[in-house]
């Protein structure tokens, strides 16, 4: 009792809700692969694909405010630059992860596996004769294996540019190197498990000495 601030209950309980409605919504799409065909709604594969993502992003932000309760920056006038160029490139992802959903259920990949051309084109002409038009980024092929791959392409360009933006930041020390600490903690991560084994073998030896002496 008493663990978890009032804020904390408060996001910990959204996400158990979210996880809630996961589940609920991986029955609805496993539902639709049981009545007239053998493989679920691409629309609804992507809804529940695009949940757990939201609540990976949860879990993974409560996760580093428990981990660093408070914020280490410093003045910069390029964080604010950055910070829009991180949202963009986290944004242009998540949509194309969820086009990607499409992409997969729909199978559109096999329909049209050449690159950059699809129908021979590099804007496929029928990508604006669906009815209605509304549905076409969900249902037409074309229009999913287009949509997709450019996605993945502006992704690609997005992060570069998040990068650019933030290549020259003013970070904290703790910052500025963080891959050779994670690298150092991977690296020691067997020795001390060796280490550990080593001390525990030799208290073995040691017993089983003692009981042999007796």
């Amino acid at each position: 009792r008493g663990r978890l601030s009032r804020a904390q209950t408060r996001d910990f309980g959204v996400i158990l809700l979210l996880g809630a409605a996961q589940g609920a919504l991986g029955w609805y799409m496993v539902k639709s692969g049981l009545v007239d065909r053998v493989s679920v709604a691409p629309q609804r594969l992507a809804a529940h694909l695009s949940l757990a993502l939201l609540i990976y992003a949860l879990l993974l932000w409560q996760a580093f405010k428990l981990l660093r309760p408070e914020s280490e920056t410093l003045p910069d006038f390029r964080w604010p630059r950055a910070r829009q160029a991180a949202l963009a490139a986290l944004s242009m992802v998540a949509l194309t992860i969820f086009s990607g959903a499409l992409m997969a259920g729909s199978h559109a990949g096999f329909a049209f596996p050449t690159f950059p051309l699809i129908e021979g084109e590099l804007l496929p002409s029928s990508y604006f004769a669906f009815d209605p038009w509304y549905l076409a980024p969900f249902e037409h092929l074309a229009t999913v294996n287009f949509n997709h791959r450019w996605l993945a392409v502006a992704s690609v360009l997005v992060v570069l540019l998040a990068w650019g933006q933030s290549r020259w930041l003013a970070l904290v020390p703790r910052a500025r190197h963080p891959g050779v600490r994670v690298r150092a903690r991977l690296l020691a991560a067997p020795q001390g498990r060796a280490r550990r084994a080593g001390r525990a073998a030799r208290r073995a030896r040691r017993r089983i000495d003692a009981i042999r002496r007796r």
